[in-house]
């Protein structure tokens, strides 16, 4: 299992234990305004959590993607092309 699949396991056995905490998934492409909700690290795996309406997303991240994302601030939009961070939601 990987490191995202075993976060995703824990995190929604709480949820069925009765804990107030949203579902949890895989992240899935061509999802649209995503914002950010954290970092973790999972047996020395980077993961992004990605706040989509009522779900959280989880994606394994690179090491390009750790340093952009830890300039950014939960709450922010988010733009993931191709599994890599780009960066903030769409730059006007």
């Amino acid at each position: 299992m990987t490191a995202a699949g075993a976060y995703i396991a824990e995190r929604n056995a709480k949820r069925a234990a009765g804990m107030d905490i949203p579902l949890h998934a895989p992240f899935t492409t061509g999802v649209q305004d995503l914002r950010l909700a954290g970092v973790r690290n999972v047996d020395g795996q980077a993961l992004v959590l990605l706040r989509a309406d009522d779900v959280v997303m989880v994606m394994a991240l690179d090491a390009l993607s750790v340093s952009r994302v830890a300039r950014m601030k939960v709450g922010d939009p988010i733009r993931i092309q191709d599994g890599i961070v780009q960066g903030r939601g769409r730059r006007r």
